[in-house]
């Protein structure tokens, strides 16, 4: 495995429930920097943090990941998240899904970083979508 690029990777993400797409992004992180700073939104309509916590340290200790490199932490948004990590870290590197790449332009272009996307075939973001949209067939 080689060495990370950056010291710190951040990230934002509701993980309503955690899932293995979370656990892949984490990974991504760890490819790119030392550590993975997942901040989890602080929003009321979330389920409990302390619970989406203790899921994805279940699931990351599952494949592996070593947990001594992940912090959850708490941010009302990811702009928040980044300035946060931006505090300690001057050059972070910012990690989302790809469905969230808009999102990861902007905070890239606002703070001058470096950002990644995590490939992947679906997402608990475009799964609530489809939910809301009523944009799929259960046939299928």
């Amino acid at each position: 495995m080689k060495k990370p690029i950056y010291k710190t990777a951040v990230t934002f993400a509701r993980c309503n429930i955690p899932h293995y797409g979370h656990v892949e992004l984490v990974q991504k992180m760890l490819e790119q920097a030392e550590v993975a700073e997942v901040y989890l939104s602080t929003s009321s309509k979330n389920t409990n943090w302390d619970v989406r916590v203790l899921t994805l340290r279940h699931l990351l200790r599952e494949v592996g990941v070593d947990l001594r490199r992940v912090k959850a932490l708490k941010a009302a948004s990811p702009f928040k998240a980044v300035e946060t990590t931006m505090d300690r870290d001057n050059d972070p590197v910012v990690v989302l899904g790809d469905d969230q790449s808009a999102l990861c332009e902007k905070l890239c272009a606002t703070y001058n970083l470096g950002g990644h996307l995590n490939r992947r075939t679906g997402s608990s973001t475009q799964v609530r979508h489809l939910m809301d949209h009523g944009d799929f067939d259960a046939r299928a």
